[in-house]
């Protein structure tokens, strides 16, 4: 194979540098396609029992979540408030699912394609949402040594919420954390948290927070003396 370099040393150099970006470019959208490919063949694995797709009383979203099993490559599902808003607003839409499409994986690229929703892969986690929907949880650092031993700490194993509000999960997060959870369980202020709609295997309990925050839609504040959720304005992305 014949490669023509430059002539010049400063522009050898900058060839390289060039070839050097590239092929890191290049490796990383590889590496990021065999873990999505990972992923998906799991998801593949698991069989979805229901021969239809039903919004009303949320039956396919819970029955999606109770055939759920996370793995190294994806630990959780979670439906985003403005999934949950949709699904609760089309309580009418229903649709077969073909024999091929019956796992889980079928289950969610049917339910993407039939409807608004999106499903979208983000560092270890499978989340249904709408399009304008942000990701990224809303945590508040006061603490970075909070932060560590909340990372160090594991949460609850396999964790499946469904249509939980905060005054039943409190307690699990108290235990989760062995810290001061706030509000407590009954305080107004958590009235318009959104309920939980989610399974997860392997958390800490520092990724138990932020997938808390992005479900509950509620800002999180980390410090020395505890956590504490606040509800996000609706105005506020």
């Amino acid at each position: 194979m014949l490669v023509f370099l430059p002539a010049r040393p400063q522009e050898t150099a900058a060839f390289f540098f060039r070839v050097l970006v590239a092929g890191l470019a290049l490796l990383g959208n590889v590496i990021a396609a065999s873990a999505a490919e990972e992923w998906e063949e799991a998801l593949k694995k698991l069989p979805f029992k229901e021969g239809k797709f039903e919004f009303q009383k949320f039956k396919g979203p819970t029955a999606l979540l109770r055939a759920f099993k996370g793995g190294e490559q994806l630990r959780g599902l979670i439906f985003l408030p403005g999934a949950t808003d949709y699904i609760y607003f089309h309580q009418g839409t229903a649709f077969e699912l073909p024999r091929v499409s019956r796992h889980v994986l079928g289950a969610i690229t049917e339910l993407t394609n039939r409807t608004s929703l999106q499903a979208t892969f983000e560092a270890g986690f499978l989340f249904i949402h709408m399009p304008e929907e942000p990701l990224l949880a809303r945590m508040q650092v006061r603490s970075a040594g909070a932060v560590e031993k909340l990372k160090a700490k594991a949460a609850p194993k396999d964790l499946l919420l469904l249509d939980q509000p905060w005054e039943r999960f409190h307690g699990e997060a108290l235990q989760a954390t062995e810290v001061k959870v706030s509000p407590p369980a009954g305080d107004p202020k958590s009235f318009h948290f959104y309920r939980c709609y989610f399974r997860a295997h392997d958390l800490s309990s520092w990724e138990l927070l932020k997938v808390l925050s992005l479900t509950m839609k509620a800002e999180c504040i980390v410090e020395d003396e505890g956590v504490e959720f606040r509800e996000i304005p609706h105005a506020a992305p």
